[in-house]
């Protein structure tokens, strides 16, 4: 069996990632390994680049499938975009853009890929929101205005939070804050 470069771990034949988070290529472990690592090169099968890279790389298989697919559901869960991917060690940090009609916001994940079943996990606290179309929207601003003349408070500004994969936009009054019912333009 060989061992880590870097940490001297036994490494199982055809890895090609320790758990340190070294990745190397181990090519005598078959005959056709030249030709395998070069139709891996050529091939491109994930939609995003850090995961066809990491292909490349050898890394192993069932780490970047689940890594993929857990990306792929959490992206559909919150109807947004991959932005960019960095990795620390042995974890991947996603940042993700979501953007809608009122409102954009970057949201933020993590894989630990010391363990390819592990799950991806969304930070629940760092959400940063871009409000400039909120601000702009003259829905918005007559919302704002009639509310404040039925709360008898003054509008201070707009709040962004996570509630599971549901991204909820608050309106924060003097006296507390309300959530923001985009489909009926109403404050709860």
């Amino acid at each position: 069996m060989p061992t880590c470069p870097n940490c001297g771990a036994y490494i199982p034949l055809g890895e090609s990632m320790c758990s340190c988070g070294a990745s190397f290529r181990n090519y005598d472990y078959e005959d056709d390994s030249d030709f395998q690592i070069e139709r891996r090169e050529n091939e491109n099968p994930y939609k995003y680049d850090f995961f066809n890279q990491l292909y490349h790389e050898s890394a192993p298989l069932d780490l970047i499938d689940n890594m993929y697919m857990e990306l792929i559901n959490l992206l559909n869960k919150l109807d947004g975009e991959l932005d960019s991917v960095s990795i620390y060690k042995t974890a991947a940090f996603f940042k993700i853009v979501k953007k809608t009609k009122y409102y954009d916001a970057i949201l933020r994940a993590h894989f630990d890929m010391s363990n390819p079943s592990n799950e991806i996990v969304l930070d629940q606290t760092a959400v940063t929101p871009d409000f400039t179309k909120l601000y702009k929207s003259e829905e918005i601003k007559k919302m704002i205005n009639v509310s404040e003349k039925e709360l008898n408070s003054i509008f201070l500004h707009f709040n962004i939070a996570l509630n599971g994969y549901e991204v909820i936009v608050y309106a924060v009054f003097e006296n507390r804050g309300y959530m923001i019912d985009f489909d009926n333009m109403d404050l709860v």
